[in-house]
């Protein structure tokens, strides 16, 4: 069987900087490996960005084709600008015009194995590309979806255009139980159409060995997301702030950036934390591991999620964690595993930091370890995803 995967967004390749690094997106490059030891995976990664990332250095190679074997995955990679900004119409004819010539140019390239499914990941703008490639190959269209598109944030050409997407596409797949429930409540699919496959263990946490880092000798707790509203980083310097004024020995650690780092700052400053919470900023996969598997607890506390890969990250670290009930975490995180607390609840979130702190024995860190391999391995995903290729 070959499956074609078209991701939104995807890692940057190596010596090329178009503004996503290694990170961003390595979960689509990790499923990609994960199917590939099992069925031939392929990736066509086209994406047109917008003029205000051009640059000189961008400008003088604005139009940038790879087509190579990158980590055992043959690999289709474009990058070019929007030279029609202003028009989702003009943006999503650019993006039809190019995958015809790249579908075309793969057509005829003896590299290239004709797909048996398309699966593209994020409707902006990979569905898009993932339509044309199931209409080019006369394949069927299979659809994950990474974040909600909530219509009164789209413009009606953009509502029209995911609307169909999901039409065209045999199956959609949800991250989550809530995310399904989103589906069907916004977008009226049938349920028979929708199936629930979670985001899989990346396997650098799966090989790490958990116990190899000492814990901090301060009981410490972590956050890990953009410092933006959604994600509600103020919430989590607050409660933090009610527990330390408890008198518990504890710390609190930050890693991630955003447009709310200047007032969680202030706010740390005004609640005389500095000496209690470290912001990291943005660090590498291998460095994020060490600082979750040096940690006590990590907490969650968005206003929404579709999945919670940090929050699963930490459960195969045998770590308890703390959320809101922000959809996707509801899935990760049961009573033996850590806490939900409802979403702004600020003295809540202090409450369940206060219970994990007296209680941090009666979590088994083995325990909570093998029930996420057990659930979100990178077999049984990839399992469950290859029934869905193959009805």
């Amino acid at each position: 069987m070959n499956i074609l995967i078209v991701p939104s967004w995807y890692p940057d390749k190596e010596n090329t900087n178009w503004g996503y690094g290694q990170i961003n997106g390595s979960f689509f490059l990790e499923q990609a490996h994960e199917l590939n030891k099992i069925v031939n995976t392929q990736i066509v990664y086209i994406k047109v960005h917008s003029l205000r990332k051009m640059k000189l250095k961008n400008l003088i190679n604005f139009f940038s084709i790879s087509w190579d074997l990158e980590n055992g995955i043959r690999t289709f990679r474009l990058n070019t600008f929007n030279f029609l900004p202003g028009s989702t119409t003009g943006l999503l004819l650019q993006y039809k015009v190019i995958s015809f010539l790249v579908f075309r140019f793969l057509s005829l390239s003896k590299k290239f194995d004709l797909p048996d499914v398309v699966h593209c990941h994020g409707s902006f703008f990979g569905g898009a590309v993932g339509i044309y490639a199931s209409k080019f190959f006369k394949k069927k269209l299979i659809f994950t979806e990474h974040s909600r598109q909530l219509t009164d944030y789209l413009l009606p050409k953009e509502v029209n255009y995911y609307k169909s997407l999901l039409k065209n596409s045999s199956k959609v797949i949800a991250l989550s139980n809530d995310f399904r429930n989103y589906f069907r409540e916004s977008y009226h699919i049938n349920n028979n159409k929708i199936e629930i496959v979670p985001n899989m263990i990346p396997r650098i946490f799966i090989d790490h060995d958990h116990r190899v880092f000492q814990k901090n000798k301060t009981f410490t707790f972590i956050f890990i997301g953009m410092l933006i509203d959604l994600k509600k980083p103020l919430d989590i310097i607050k409660a933090f702030s009610k527990i330390n004024q408890s008198g518990i020995d504890s710390q609190l650690k930050i890693i991630g950036v955003g447009n709310q780092y200047s007032k969680c700052n202030t706010l740390v400053n005004e609640l005389s934390l500095n000496d209690r919470v470290r912001f990291f900023g943005t660090l590498s996969r291998e460095n994020t591991l060490k600082e979750i598997a040096k940690s006590h607890c990590l907490c969650s506390v968005s206003t929404t999620e579709s999945f919670g890969m940090s929050v699963l990250e930490a459960l195969t670290l045998g770590l308890p964690v703390i959320s809101t009930k922000s959809g996707g975490p509801q899935d990760l995180v049961n009573n033996k595993n850590g806490l939900l607390v409802d979403i702004g609840d600020i003295d809540g979130i202090a409450d369940a930091m206060t219970y994990t702190c007296n209680n941090y024995n009666n979590f088994n860190s083995d325990h909570i370890r093998d029930d996420a391999l057990k659930r979100f391995h990178p077999n049984v995903v990839s399992n469950k995803l290859i029934s869905i290729y193959q009805k």
